[in-house]
Formats: C-alpha cells, sequence, structure tokens
C-alpha cells in the first residue's frame, strides 16, 4: 500500500516556530509532503481573522482552505484509490 502524509502547518495570531517545524520535519522525514501556509498573506497577521490564537473565522478559514486545495493539486495526488 502506498499512503503518502501531509502534514500542515496552519496558521496562528503568533509567529510560527520554526524550531518546532523543523522538529517535525525530521521525524516526519523527507518522504512527507509539508504545508506552511503563506506567512506573507495580510489576513493570517489580522488578528480579527482569528476567534482566538489558533482558530480563524470562517472567511479565513476558505481562504486556507483554498490554499491547501492549490498546494494538493501541484503534489498530483488527485488520483483515484483503490478500495479493497
Amino acid at each position: 500500500m502506498n499512503i503518502e502524509i501531509l502534514v500542515v502547518f496552519p496558521p496562528q495570531y503568533k509567529v510560527l516556530n520554526m524550531s518546532f517545524v523543523s522538529r517535525i520535519k525530521e521525524l516526519g522525514g523527507s518522504k512527507t509532503n509539508y504545508y506552511i501556509y503563506n506567512q506573507n498573506d495580510p489576513v493570517y497577521k489580522d488578528k480579527s481573522s482569528y476567534y482566538d490564537e489558533t482558530h480563524l473565522i470562517r472567511k479565513a478559514a476558505v481562504r486556507f482552505t483554498n490554499e491547501i486545495t492549490l498546494y494538493l493539486d501541484t503534489l498530483n495526488l488527485n488520483k483515484p484509490m483503490l478500495l479493497n
């Protein structure tokens, strides 16, 4: 069975801890796919985009979901799945 893993680092209203990201990448290895949200997007820097420090309001969450969707398309993971 060929399973692909994607680790997503979602937006949060604090600076992304790159030491944490590095550690996760070290643990996940080179065969794992990683996605870090667009840290330059002003929406994710705006406090009004969040319910709290780690939860996006709907409008920002839809934006982030679209970001992930575009990334998944670049990975070419949309292959048919065979279920036994």
